[in-house]
């Protein structure tokens, strides 16, 4: 399998979405509408149909789900003591940025070109589960020292589109419910909408005017989200929770994804760093253009 072939097309949509913000063909309204549709219709759309379509037995996998929640808090975990000499602002925008990954956004069409579409239920599922995980870790970090009730938490997490579109996906596949072929074939076609819609919408977040600004807290993040939990998800599989070569190729592709871009949008509405998150987000991005060929390249021929 050509690499080159494989993952270009996925980074130059990337770069399409960049020019067309930078190049101001989008506005900023505008591409908060894209984001929009990529967030609340396409990409729940891909996920309900990946996994609705298949087995639940075909595409759960308790080590998957085990390993991608453990390296979460493992990275949560060692990331958090570093940000104690930080501002407040920055404390909760740096851990974040070093645990939460960008698995719908990214993860799921490095999945799908790698691996097809049993690779993508798979890694619907495990993204559908630590859509929780992301959310309660990120708001317990980000409100720390401000008063908001456990209702405000669980509103946000079960309120999520990728989350409800995932549990119901499940539910769908669990009980063998049947869709209509009308159905079907319309979640097909958004689906197939879906994972370039996405990769433009990273493009349009791209931002790189305070790239200099927080370099040093940009490539700890990076570390961390780079190359300690992709490496950490293998030790895993490697040593405690072994399992088949696909799914294993599965959790190590969606640990090794870069920042997520809702990182941004949650520093900025609970009043963290939302600068410090926008550039990990960019530099994140960036650097994986390097990394994930390289760990895909590991995965297939090594």
């Amino acid at each position: 399998m050509d690499i080159i072939t494989l993952i270009i097309p996925l980074f130059l949509l990337i770069v399409l979405g960049y020019a067309l913000k930078h190049y101001r063909f989008l506005n900023e309204e505008e591409a908060s509408a894209l984001n929009k549709v990529a967030f609340y219709i396409a990409l729940p759309a891909l996920l309900f149909s990946s996994i609705a379509q298949f087995s639940i037995t075909q595409v759960f996998s308790l080590q998957l789900v085990a390993t991608g929640i453990a390296v979460t808090i493992l990275l949560f975990v060692f990331a958090y003591p570093l940000s104690w000499k930080m501002d407040p602002k920055k404390r909760g925008s740096f851990t974040t940025c070093c645990f939460r990954a960008n698995l719908g956004y990214l993860g799921l069409p490095v999945v799908f070109a790698v691996l097809g579409q049993s690779g993508v239920a798979k890694a619907a599922i495990l993204q559908g589960i630590l859509v929780p995980v992301y959310v309660g870790l990120t708001i317990a970090i980000l409100l720390s020292g401000k008063r908001y009730g456990l209702f405000y938490v669980f509103k946000k997490t079960v309120t999520n589109p990728l989350f409800v579109s995932t549990l119901l996906g499940i539910l769908f596949s669990a009980l063998s419910i049947p869709l209509p072929h009308a159905i079907i074939r319309a979640m097909d076609l958004l689906s197939d909408i879906s994972l370039p819609l996405v990769l433009m919408v990273i493009g349009t977040r791209i931002d790189a005017s305070n790239l200099k600004v927080y370099l040093s807290t940009n490539i700890t993040s990076a570390l961390f989200k780079l190359a300690i939990a992709p490496l950490t998800a293998f030790a895993v599989f490697a040593w405690l929770l072994p399992t088949d070569m696909e799914t294993m190729k599965v959790g190590i592709l969606m640990m090794a994804m870069p920042t997520a871009v809702a990182t941004y949008s949650f520093a900025k509405e609970f009043d963290a760093d939302d600068k410090l998150a926008a550039s990990a987000v960019s530099f994140n991005t960036l650097l994986s253009l390097l990394t994930i060929p390289l760990i895909i390249y590991l995965l297939i021929y090594l």
